[in-house]
């Protein structure tokens, strides 16, 4: 992806992606995420506020392994309730497999 150069700024841009996903723990499948969310928003320029910004109507495709988690497939993390994580699965297009209200009302 030829970011090497900008290590430490990646390094930030995962804590960023980090937060934003809620801190999720960190195993191999939800590290990858965040790792790949981090380097997708590095190569479009792009920050984790500006994915909250996002509209229902927006053109951006997420990487796979963002588009599993949002979808239910690492399960459903913690804080999955919280306001700015329902903002973040509607940018991603994607609910769990649950129904919203059974994350969200709790």
């Amino acid at each position: 992806m030829g970011l090497g150069h900008r290590w430490r700024e990646a390094e930030k841009m995962y804590a960023e992606v980090n937060q934003l996903f809620g801190d999720i723990v960190k195993v191999t499948p939800s590290s990858k995420v965040v790792g790949d969310m981090t380097l997708f928003l590095m190569a479009k320029e792009m920050q984790p506020a500006d994915v909250l910004a996002l509209d229902e109507n927006h053109d951006v495709s997420f990487p796979n392994s963002v588009v599993e988690l949002f979808s239910g497939v690492l399960g459903i993390p913690p804080g999955a309730g919280r306001k700015s994580y329902k903002k973040l699965s509607c940018a991603v297009k994607l609910l769990f497999a649950v129904a919203p209200a059974q994350i969200w009302n709790q």
